[in-house]
């Protein structure tokens, strides 16, 4: 018996009638089922809190996802709908620079909508085991110029400076994923960094990995929360609203990095004083052929 309710019986095959009817023999069954008792009721205990904890859990990252969908889905989806019924309405009274200002805005969030969508399609596959990198030999400084390309709409009002070690050894990755993560942290730069501010990317080998900075002069992170910057959702923990975004960006670079064998981590000297964004990724040597066809 348990505190509330019999989980168990236990059943004595063979045993000899008066060896049952004794005593002592009662007190030893009786001592082995309570410690039995005891033992399930733990264990259903355990597993009850687990089960509660889990469902916390998903209660708290579903409550995160909303709150990411309602606002930063929701304001692009405002903005779009706005300046395309403004064309309509209007759109033969508005001179060229007001159209194409409209135009922008309907394209730039839509991009953002697109990213929005993107991260959270990559964060499920990632997740499921769905995401798996196919790899590749590249070239890191091809690596980032395609990476700035694709990013350049979100760079435009900053000073972009690049600087690659000479020779860099050839990496291992997907090309794709890795445009994504560098896109997502040239982004999050982009998105903390004040206007005209100096956005840094340097690559170079460090031992046996090769490593990829970029560095913004923008808010900086407290260094209690330097490790949190990955969490899923959380911006949306923080209730950081004053920039746009769903917080699954630097967790996705965390996983599909991880995947590649490598790590990712986020540099801050204090609030204020800037981030710098540090991606590590192993060397590994190509045979011959790889490198001629790279």
């Amino acid at each position: 018996m348990t505190a509330d309710t019999t989980v168990a019986v236990l059943a004595l095959k063979n045993a000899a009638p008066t060896l049952v009817s004794s005593a002592g023999f009662r007190r030893v069954i009786g001592s082995i089922c309570r410690l039995a008792a005891l033992a399930v009721e733990h264990t259903l205990r355990k597993q009850e809190l687990e089960t509660a904890r889990v469902v916390s859990q998903t209660e708290g990252l579903r409550s995160a996802l909303l709150s990411a969908i309602s606002h930063d889905f929701g304001t692009p989806l405002s903005s779009i709908i706005g300046s395309a019924s403004s064309l309509l309405s209007y759109g033969k009274t508005y001179s060229p620079e007001v159209t194409d200002e409209l135009l922008t805005t309907i394209l730039e969030e839509a991009e953002r909508l697109s990213r929005f969508v993107k991260n959270v399609m990559q964060m499920t596959r990632l997740e499921s085991g769905a995401l798996v990198p196919r790899m590749h030999w590249a070239d890191v400084e091809d690596l980032i110029s395609t990476s700035l390309d694709a990013a350049h709409r979100r760079l435009r009002n900053h000073e972009i400076y690049a600087d690659v070690g000479d020779v860099l050894p050839l990496v291992h990755v997907d090309f794709v994923l890795m445009e994504s993560v560098m896109v997502n942290v040239l982004d999050n730069a982009a998105k903390y960094a004040p206007v005209e501010s100096n956005i840094q990317i340097t690559a170079r080998k460090l031992g046996q990995d090769v490593i990829i900075d970029v560095a913004d002069q923008g808010r900086g992170i407290a260094p209690e929360d330097l490790g949190a910057v990955f969490d899923k959702f959380y911006r949306t923990k923080r209730r950081d609203r004053t920039v746009p975004g769903t917080g699954l960006g630097l967790a996705i670079c965390k996983g599909i990095v991880e995947a590649h064998g490598g790590t990712i981590e986020a540099l801050s000297e204090g609030m204020d004083r800037g981030t710098t964004i540090r991606i590590r990724l192993p060397i590994k040597t190509p045979d011959v052929a790889a490198v001629a066809e790279v």
